[in-house]
């Protein structure tokens, strides 16, 4: 089963660079807490505190640098594993002579 955090750029979720530092991080968390806090939402109706758990749930994982970090692995992981090969190298398609004159022609013990 897939990780629910996983899915979601906790990075993006705070509008931080997944470079910044904790007072960075810190300080983008606060400014979102503040802005979509259900209190300043005027009451909120359905969902009216949705974004402000997303905003908590990506700050409980950035602010442990151990969670972070494991985040930061997992995220690494799952971009690298999305990139498609398009095409396979074929020996049989490589001109190995037009290399071999190249090397023999610019070779020092020739």
């Amino acid at each position: 089963m897939t990780d629910p955090q996983q899915a979601e750029d906790l990075y993006g979720i705070l509008g931080a660079r997944s470079d910044a530092d904790y007072v960075e991080l810190k300080a983008c968390y606060q400014s979102l807490a503040r802005a979509t806090h259900p209190d300043k939402q005027g009451g909120g109706g359905v969902g009216g505190g949705e974004q402000f758990q997303r905003v908590q749930r990506a700050w409980r994982v950035l602010s442990d640098p151990a969670a972070r970090a494991a985040y930061d692995r997992s995220a690494t992981a799952a971009r690298l594993s999305s990139v498609a090969v398009e095409d396979e190298l074929q020996l049989s398609e490589l001109d190995w002579r037009e290399d071999l004159d190249a090397y023999w022609r610019d070779c020092p013990l020739r």
